[in-house]
């Protein structure tokens, strides 16, 4: 029979004469005589949670031409075409549809499906042909619908009219989708009794997406929801240095919300996905090369074995399984948002923009820090980025590289704040450029080394590069009697805050004032983007 299909030109992307069973998968830009994408030649075939798009025919069944049984829940059939009778699919036998989405494919008859068999479907959207109308039922063809959503209202639809769908896309999931938009027709619109439990992506159903009645299922393989608000890290709990020999085994990432965690670790957008974490080491050269999750390990750097991950969505916090204790070595840990973790309506970490990423050591190398505790400065270094927008940065010159302090670092409980301080050089203006601090902290040279005697200030941004909050995006949230540690060499030193004042950007006299014991003065300017210790 495969012989036949050959010689007949029939099934362009998998022909079936059996039993079929087709999920999460992605069949594109197949073409045949009969049925471009699949030809269900008297067989049976399941689609679950798939997509075909762009398939073509000369004759009959752009996407799908299906003699036998053919069962499709939550699919999507986009741009597929034939120039005679069902774009997207020609249907002579039994076919059943449940929370589909058909847009945008062609026929002279039919460009989303014709039917000349038993049509049963339901919370389906078909829409947007280009020619032959949304459905065609000819011949002796039967139908029993139920909560459809047909944009011309054939085929016994319960809705007519444009379902405002967004192009086909990367939506989250496996598969590219076709978005529900605000405001859509079909939000809301389902019938419960057959709603799949998930969309095609993999997220929940139902959701409130209308704010009207509580929360019902969506028609079509979409499910809406209004929540755009993207999912951040707000703590992990590697610190900054550990002691040589007691390199971490393990460690927890902390979310701002709950996030994606389907059945297996496979899917991409999982939060138990090892891949959607990635730890190096920095190699001969002593630079991280490696800059994103999206551009992989780079240059000489080494990539730690991730072997699991677990997750307890009522504390939105993961635990990350390395292969064993991390040896002694400089290290950076990446929680993936530029490939990977989304939250449960599949909004991506930082708005897919950056990464979370966090700098320690094990086996720090002590250094000697410098005494200086005196400085003469023209302005408060500018701390921040405009919100919501990446900023591209040039290649920092060597005359303003940020030195390493060895074991230094910074923590303010109440805010989850922990960082890395690093030495900012004073320009010959006066100033510090503080542009490519990044989530690190910077320690501005000439003023007193932390703990030292003196008055030592310690900056931070409010918003980074990519737009995003900083370390220090809350540092005026700090109350009185909040603690400061700073941790120097496996000593800690706590401060507390005892007062705070408004400063104008060109008032340098309060953070820049002697002291005779250490002291770290909080100031927060009136423009409110600059905050520093």
């Amino acid at each position: 029979m495969a012989l036949v299909a050959t010689i007949l030109n029939i099934g362009g992307g998998i022909y079936n004469n059996g039993i079929l069973t087709i999920t999460n998968s992605t069949l594109s830009g197949n073409s045949a005589s009969i049925g471009g994408g699949i030809s269900n030649d008297l067989a049976l075939a399941t689609i679950t949670n798939s997509t075909l798009s762009g398939n073509s025919a000369t004759t009959r069944g752009g996407g799908i031409d299906n003699t036998g049984t053919l069962t499709i829940t939550n699919s999507t059939l986009s741009g597929n075409s034939t120039p005679l009778s069902g774009g997207g699919i020609y249907n002579n036998n039994t076919l059943t549809l449940t929370n589909s989405t058909l847009s945008g494919n062609s026929a002279i008859n039919g460009g989303g499906i014709y039917n000349i068999g038993t049509l049963n479907y339901y919370n389906t959207i078909i829409a947007n042909p280009t020619s032959g109308g949304d459905c065609v039922n000819g011949g002796a063809g039967s139908i029993l619908s139920g909560f459809n959503l047909v944009e011309d209202g054939s085929c016994l639809a319960s809705l007519s009219g444009d379902p405002n769908l967004g192009p086909l896309q990367d939506n989250g999931g496996p598969t590219f989708t076709h978005a529900l938009l605000s405001g859509s027709i079909a939000i809301d619109a389902g019938n419960a009794g057959v709603c799949p439990s998930t969309d095609q992506r993999g997220v929940t159903r139902p959701i409130d997406g209308d704010a009207v009645v509580g929360a019902v299922c969506d028609i079509g393989a979409y499910e809406y929801s209004p929540d755009s608000t993207f999912p951040t890290v707000v703590f992990d709990s590697l610190v900054a240095s550990y002691a040589s020999g007691a390199g971490p085994s393990n460690f927890t990432v902390t979310f701002s919300e709950n996030v994606h965690d389907p059945t297996g670790n496979t899917n991409a957008d999982d939060v138990t996905n090892p891949d959607n974490y990635l730890v190096v080491e920095d190699g001969a050269n002593g630079t991280f090369n490696t800059v994103s999750c999206a551009g992989g390990v780079a240059g000489d750097d080494v990539q730690a074995t991730i072997t699991s991950v677990t997750y307890n969505a009522g504390l939105f916090t993961a635990t990350v399984n390395l292969s064993g204790a991390l040896p002694n070595g400089s290290y950076r840990l990446f929680v993936c948002g530029t490939t990977s973790i989304a939250d449960t309506v599949l909004n991506t970490l930082n708005n897919g923009l950056s990464d979370y990423t966090f700098d320690f050591v094990v086996g720090a190398v002590t250094t000697t820090p410098p005494t200086t505790s005196s400085v003469s400065a023209s302005a408060l270094p500018n701390t921040g980025f405009a919100p919501h927008k990446v900023t591209f940065l040039p290649a920092q010159p060597a005359e303003l590289a940020y030195s390493a302090l060895g074991d230094i670092w910074l923590e303010i409980p109440s805010q989850n704040i922990k960082s890395n301080i690093v030495g900012i050089p004073q320009s010959e203006d006066k100033t510090w450029n503080v542009s490519w601090l990044g989530n690190e902290t910077g320690w501005l040279n000439g003023t007193a080394f932390p703990t030292w005697n003196g008055n030592s200030v310690l900056t931070a941004h409010v918003t980074d590069a990519n737009g995003l909050p900083g370390p220090f995006a809350d540092l005026k949230g700090l109350n009185h009697g909040d603690q400061i540690i700073v941790h120097l060499f496996d000593q800690q030193y706590i401060f507390e805050i005892q007062n705070s004042r408004m400063v104008r950007p060109y008032t340098t006299n309060f953070a820049f004032q002697s002291m005779s014991r250490p002291f770290l003065p909080y100031t927060h300017h009136l423009s409110g983007i600059h905050s520093i210790f």
